[in-house]
This record gives structure tokens, sequence and C-alpha cells, in this order.
């Protein structure tokens, strides 16, 4: 072999260390983040979903189910849904349920408009003044939507 041939063996050799999770120098495992709740864990540990396409891991099953409930309303990015009650089928495209076949209806997302006031709560669907505090209400996202659009911008760069 020559020089070459065995540097490039090092460095690969190098690189499938460190893809085991395992540090070269210290011999500890890798830590990564839950995609729930942000707790630390070991890499290749923990729960596996997939969310639009996104691989996603949770620390716990609980975690898993409060990830679902938290976004399973949000509208951000899907624009069509499936009329069915019983159905939960959301897309981003038109056309039909592949559950159930009935046709997708557009689904237009809900502006929030939440009071300025320093410790005042009152948010609602419309724009106007805060009915305790006389304020003006401000349009901001909702938690729901934050998540979903951090979600879609990381899985589509």
């Amino acid at each position: 072999m020559d020089k070459k041939m065995k540097v490039l063996m090092v460095v690969i050799f190098s690189v499938l260390l460190i893809s085991a999770n395992y540090s070269l120098f210290s011999g500890e495992k890798t830590m990564v983040k839950c995609d729930g709740c942000g707790h630390k864990m070991e890499m290749g540990k923990g729960i596996k979903a997939d969310h639009h396409g996104k691989a996603l891991t949770f620390c716990s099953e609980k975690c898993k189910e409060a990830f679902d409930k938290k976004t399973a309303d949000c509208t951000c990015g899907v624009t069509y849904k499936c009329p069915m009650k019983a159905c939960d089928y959301k897309s981003d495209k038109d056309g039909k349920c592949p559950k159930c076949g009935m046709a997708l209806k557009k689904v237009e997302a809900k502006p929030v408009y939440k009071c300025t006031s320093e410790g005042c709560k009152f948010t609602s669907d419309k724009d106007g003044k805060c009915p305790h505090c006389k304020t003006d209400l401000k349009k901001v996202e909702c938690e729901k939507c934050k998540d979903h659009k951090k979600l879609h911008k990381a899985h589509t760069k």
C-alpha cells in the first residue's frame, strides 16, 4: 500500500469511530437532545418517530405522546385536511384522502392575538383591545405553529 492509501484508511477509520457514538479521546457516549422536551439522552437510544418526513427521537413514550398532542391541531404548513371527523389526515397538497377517499378541504390558519400588557394572558382570534386592561392586542404565532415551523425549517434544509 502506498502512503496516500494508508492516510485515507486512517481517516476513514477515525470517522467510523466517531460515528459509532464514542469520542476518540474520552470514551464517552455522544449525547443528543430529545425532539420533544430537549432533555439530553444517549445517541441511538429513545423512541423513534416520523413527523412529515423528518426522523425524530424522543426520550420517552410520554414525551412523544405530548409532542403528538401538541402538534395534532397545528395547521401551519398544512393547507388541506380530510373533512371526515374520524379521520386525521392532513396534507400540503390538494387531492383525495388516502384513508377514506374523500376530497380534502382547504384549511385557513387562524390568527392569534395576545394582550401586550405585562402579566395579562388574554388571547383572541380577533384583533382589537383587551377587555380586561384595554390595551391593544398584538398578532402572535401560537406555540404549535412555532414548533411546527421549526420542524419544517429543520427538515427542508
